[in-house]
């Protein structure tokens, strides 16, 4: 069955099951299907369940399909003409774009509605600002409309007892004010919310005579304008203005063959927040409690109005035919992937798909050109000081001097605390000045941070910063992340500027700990000479899953210093020409093409050139579906150069090389085939003959079952697994590790320390939302506590390993914070504010005495309605002797929750306790306690035989608090001496009481009676504290498991697996198989789910070689198997590949000889 049929049984049945409340909303007779492009649907840059609205439109007869793209995709007029309706919600300023391409969507509009499309546009957003309003407006002026930048006062006409519900804003009027009309049949009483936030929610109308006004205020209303202060966050009323007047709010008209409705209002309660419980549903379904909206009823008249022309005419839209129904096609595409077609062959569709994730400021034109080797290099020098701030010579000075050594481009960086507001306008004026289609001059800044830290930033323009964000003497920036975000909206028509560390081993900042940066010195020069050799902490910072662009930092005060930089590092931008730099707007947006992911726009060298570094379905976008072809795969398109012969294309997955090509040619046009088995930051390194490097980075390739949802600052990659329903599409309670508002915790550019602190070890985050618990690692010491009073543990955190099955974080915990310093909470004395800011406090870090912690957090992917687990597991490392104090609860404390309203039914090992009863229990090896939570219960499980777990009530039963740890009495450590410790949490699938028993069932599963069901058939079964760990034999492990019939995973593990050779789980039958790279303990973890698969698998390396250096990659295709085999090594070999035993393609493969630095295929048939 199609796709297409799929689609049109499904609204049927929706269509008849609504009958009974579709003839209640909808007048009209017959019952006509609406064709709807939403544009700009989603402005969130991360997966998620399939829109509410979507449904909830299908109920109406309103069949939406969405853009595709990001909020930046531009439509297309191919696109629109599969549509009848084109619904709008912001017009073009989406995410720091002002103004961009503006021009063309009107036009593109227009000729949309000359054809006969129509257009309802409900906006615009309260999150966007003015210019969204001025540059809609402007597309308006010519068919007779404005929005007028006001709000809505109607106090006789309020409903004030609004529900509660966190994060929303209150203020909702009502009106019955609303023109007889076909459209507006049944449609009696309409809500609007009010307020104002950068926009205001809801904004009256002046209309034409061509216009028919379906909507106005009451008389009663007053319309207030509202300040044009787009830089601030809030605007605010003008009361002097307010004019009680009965204001249009909903207007239609004819416009060519098509049709155009205008609705003034935030669309998030008309359209995005349909079916959810949020306020928004007071204007949609909910009312006052004594009225109704007929919201519903009006939506679906004016879909059917506006689609009229286009079925009347037969386009645009006018069949379904034509529909291609796509869930987010950006995220959640299934379709396969042809890796036989060279990729010049692909449509820009395909090219969109496969290359345009987090890719939305170029287009697929840059794509192809960059591709083609069109995009030239343009190099730049970062860290020339003028005479303006203790350097020497003027802007033009150094524009010669640049010119004549190469350059087309500098970066300034001006000391800019040590300058007034008018010399530094006065400097952008100079440098706007000096550039022209040959050359740029980039203003940039300098400046020390509270903590002694140097950075640097640059922009097209940067404007003067809030003299808050400083210390009290003007000397330092004291609030880094406010004086970066700034900028964000005081940019003067530009996106953030590029910002990174100006030094790196000399800034007193650990180098794991910065925060909102774009870029990361490799390379910094004084006075001619490198004084800072950084490769190592960048690499190191890529194999954390970051794309920070590689910066050279030269820091010059003199032109005559010029020539000499030339010849070494230096920053590069790929561009057309220099003029494009200038001209497109594409460099206007973020950090000048620094830290964009998937766009290499940027390199440093001292000698090769880097043309193109192009990923194509780096970002497995199936959302967990597992049978679409070529899913698995993804794709590399490397073009570089030098003028001499290149040695060594590397290609870097973390710090793990997974190509070396060797050339020995000037130009290398090379595409690189590699298998979705991880997820990891990638980068690339170019060595030519004579030892000169050039290296770049942009992307990280993983599973869209787990995602990283990217932040303007780069210090937030928040990592986050989706569940999946029955469907395959993502549940919104997916696995989410305790990563969930910042990147990196610590110190100097300001770090969160109310984040920071809770990533040591927070591990309680099994779900969204999370159980309520606080982790922390506290010892309790005959010498006193451990970290001591008022100490935070801050960690080094990264992200270890993460397949589609297991997310590990690393954190390793040598310094901590001082909380009676920077916080006062708890402390000693008052806390001094002057260390917080809008993000929270920041602090320094001081050395952790007496130990050092190494912890891990492993969460383990579920599906739909199973419990979601992670295991929390660490070390201690003693560097001084110890002596514990002997307790009789803990002596070792690893967490506590929150106060928990809900104390009933309560269970330690499965006695439930009363709803009073304090209890203090070691529950053993395998014991548990679980409580209540309303979102998912959760249960502690005991992976050792000292853990405890202590319970306090409320004297008046009003909540609960559980603490828990290890009781290890009286125990006694040397300096070397070292404490593991661990526990394994459980949330609970959401809806099933504490009375059902599941915490005992999983605990037979996995501890008890039950466990002990998977067979070795080839390998060994080891034991571990839980669930399975096996050792194969001969490269992988052969076991069989019976059905279970409880619905959830159990964990396993596969030791000594070669991280080189192909590695994963393959079910004998099954048409499948999941590759999965081990850790870099070459511990390869998946999970096994006999209620889903059971019978006989095999797991570890599927093919394996008697050459251990050679890199092997197994990819299914369509007929059969192909097996990639690259030789890394300087020198040619000769390679026996064989399949194992119980593998997909098992015996003896193939014999070759294979030359250095090259790969050699062969296609193995079923």
């Amino acid at each position: 069955m199609s796709t297409l049929i799929r689609v049109l049984v499904l609204l049927l049945c929706v269509l008849l099951v609504n009958a009974g409340k579709a003839q209640s909303q909808i007048p009209s007779q017959p019952q006509p299907l609406v064709s709807m492009l939403i544009k700009d649907a989603s402005a969130v840059i991360k997966p998620g369940p399939r829109p509410t609205y979507i449904a909830e439109l299908a109920k109406l007869g309103i069949i939406a399909d969405l853009s595709g793209g990001t909020t930046h995709q531009k439509l297309t007029f191919k696109q629109l003409m599969k549509y009848s309706v084109l619904l709008m919600s912001d017009y073009t300023f989406v995410h720091g774009q002002p103004g961009y391409d503006a021009d063309e969507l009107a036009m593109l509009l227009d000729r949309y509605m000359q054809e006969g499309g129509s257009i309802l546009y409900i906006g615009t957003r309260r999150m966007n600002y003015v210019n969204e309003h001025d540059k809609t407006n402007q597309w308006l002026e010519k068919h007779g409309a404005q929005f007028r930048w006001a709000t809505i006062e109607d106090p006789e006409h309020s409903y004030t007892n609004l529900p509660e519900s966190p994060h929303q804003r209150k203020g909702v009027i009502y009106t019955t004010n609303i023109a007889k009309h076909p459209l507006t049949e049944g449609v009696k009483t309409l809500f609007f919310r009010t307020q104002i936030f950068r926009t205001p929610y809801l904004r009256p109308l002046t209309v034409s005579d061509d216009w028919t006004v379906l909507v106005r205020t009451m008389p009663t209303a007053n319309i207030i304008e509202c300040t044009r202060e787009a830089p601030k966050v809030t605007i605010k009323t003008r009361p002097e203005t307010a004019v009680q007047e009965a204001s249009p709010l909903l207007a239609v008209r004819q416009v060519g063959k098509g049709r155009l409705a205008l609705l003034g209002h935030d669309p998030g309660p008309f359209i995005y927040n349909l079916g959810q419980p949020a306020i928004g549903a007071i204007c949609s379904e909910n009312g006052d409690g004594i009225r109704k909206p007929d919201w519903l009823p009006l939506l679906r008249n004016l879909a059917v109005w506006l689609s009229e022309p286009a079925r009347q005419t037969g386009v645009p839209g006018s069949t379904l035919a034509k529909v291609d129904i796509q869930f987010r096609s950006d995220w959640g595409t299934r379709h396969p992937i042809d890796w036989d077609k060279p990729d010049i062959a692909w449509g820009d569709e395909e090219i969109n798909r496969l290359f345009g994730v987090h890719s939305p400021a170029w287009s697929i034109q840059t794509w192809r050109d960059m591709a083609a080797g069109k995009y030239k290099p343009m190099r730049i020098l970062v860290g020339a000081r003028t005479q303006l701030s203790g350097g020497k010579g003027s802007v033009e000075d150094w524009k010669q001097a640049a010119l004549k050594a190469g350059y087309v481009g500098v970066v300034f960086r001006e000391d800019i605390l040590s300058l007034t507001r008018k010399q530094w306008e006065d400097f952008q004026d100079q440098c706007r000045a000096a550039t022209d289609d040959h050359f740029v001059a980039f203003p940039g800044q300098q400046y020390k941070e509270w903590e002694g830290n140097q950075f640097m930033r640059f922009n097209w323009n940067i404007n003067w910063h809030n003299k808050n964000r400083l210390t009290e003497d003007g000397k330092a920036v004291r609030e880094q992340l406010d004086f970066f975000f700034d900028q964000r909206t005081k940019s003067g028509g530009v996106g953030l500027p590029a910002n990174f560390p100006m030094l790196v081993k000399g800034n007193p900042a650990p180098w794991w700990s910065y925060r909102a940066y774009d870029a990361f010195p490799v390379a910094v020069y004084q006075d001619g000479e490198r004084i800072e050799d950084n490769l190592a902490q960048w690499e190191q910072l890529i194999d954390r899953i970051e794309y920070v662009s590689p910066m050279a930092v030269h820091l010059l005060d003199d032109p005559v210093q010029v020539a000499r930089a030339s010849d070494e590092f230096n920053l590069y931008l790929l561009a057309p020409d220099v003029k494009h730099l200038r001209t497109d707007p594409t460099w206007n947006l973020r950090a000048v093409g620094l830290g964009r992911p998937n766009n290499a726009s940027t390199y440093v060298s001292n000698g090769p050139v880097i043309e193109a570094f192009l990923p194509l379905a780096v970002n497995r976008t199936t959302l967990g579906a597992s049978g679409v072809h070529g899913s698995y795969q993804w794709q590399l398109l490397i073009r570089a150069r030098s003028e001499f012969p290149i040695a060594r294309v590397e290609v870097w997955a973390g710090s793990e090389m997974i190509r070396c090509y060797r050339p020995n040619s000037t130009k290398v046009h090379q595409v690189m085939d590699e298998v979705h088995d991880r997820q990891r930051g990638v980068w690339l390194k170019i060595v030519d003959s004579q030892g000169r490097e050039a290296y770049t980075t942009s992307t990280n390739s993983h599973d869209k079952m787990f995602y990283l949802q990217w932040c303007a600052d780069h210090c937030n990659q928040l990592g986050a697994g989706m569940g999946v329903d029955e469907n395959g599409d993502p549940s919104g309670f997916g696995i989410a590790t305790h990563v969930r508002l910042k990147f990196s915790g610590g110190t100097g550019p300001g770090a969160s320390h109310d984040d920071a602190k809770r990533y040591i070890p927070w591990g309680t985050d099994t779900g969204i939302p999370s159980l309520g618990l606080q982790a922390t690692v506290e010892l309790h010491t005959k010498q006193g506590k451990m970290p001591r009073k008022n100490e935070d543990l801050i960690p080094d955190m990264r992200m270890k390993h993460n397949n589609r099955t297991t997310w590990i974080t690393r954190q390793v915990v040598n310094h901590v914070a001082r909380r009676d310093i920077y916080l006062g909470k708890h402390a000693t004395k008052p806390y001094d504010k002057k260390y917080f800011c809008s993000w929270g406090a920041y602090f320094k870090l001081e050395d952790l005495k007496g130990m050092q912690v190494t912890h891990d957090d492993l969460d383990f992917h579920r599906d739909a309605n199973e419990p979601a687990f992670q295991w929390v597991n660490g070390n201690i490392l003693f560097n001084t002797s110890t002596d514990l104090e002997k307790s009789k609860t803990w002596n070792l404390e690893l967490g506590r929750s929150d106060w928990l309203g809900d104390i009933k039914g309560w269970r330690v090992n499965g006695t439930i306790l009363g709803d009073y009863e304090q209890v203090t229990k070691t529950l053993g090896k395998g014991g548990y306690f679980s409580f209540a939570n309303p979102l998912g219960n959760g249960t502690i499980f005991a992976l050792d035989d000292t853990f405890t777990v202590h319970r306090i009530v409320r004297k008046d039963g009003s909540a609960s608090c559980i603490f828990y740890g290890n009781n290890l009495g009286a125990k006694q450590y040397a300096t070397g001496d070292s404490q593991p410790y661990g526990y394994l949490l459980m949330r609970w699938p959401v809806g099933i009481p504490l009375a059902d028993g599941l915490d005992q069932q999983v605990a037979d599963l996995l501890f008890g009676s039950q466990r002990g069901q998977l067979a070795a058939v080839r390998g060994k079964v080891l034991d571990v504290p839980f669930g399975f760990k096996v050792k194969p034999t001969e490269g992988a492990f052969t076991g069989a498991i019976p059905a279970m019939s409880l619905k959830m995973g159990l964990p396993l593990q596969v030791t000594s697996v070669n991280p080189k050779w192909p590695a994963g789980l393959w079910w004998d039958g099954k048409a499948f198989y999941e590759p999965l790279a081990p850790d870099q303990e070459g511990t390869l973890w998946t999970q096994l789910k006999p209620q889903k698969h059971h019978g006989t698998f095999t797991a570890g390396n599927l093919i394996t070689c008697d050459q251990p250096d050679m890199l092997i990659r197994l990819f299914q295709k369509t007929q059969g198997w192909q097996v990639l085999v690259h030789n890394p090594t300087n020198q040619d070999l000769t390679v026996n590949v064989t399949g194992v035993i119980g593998g997909p393609v098992p015996g003896k493969i193939a014999t070759a000889t294979i030359p250095a630095g090259t790969d050699w295929k062969i296609n193995v048939s079923k």
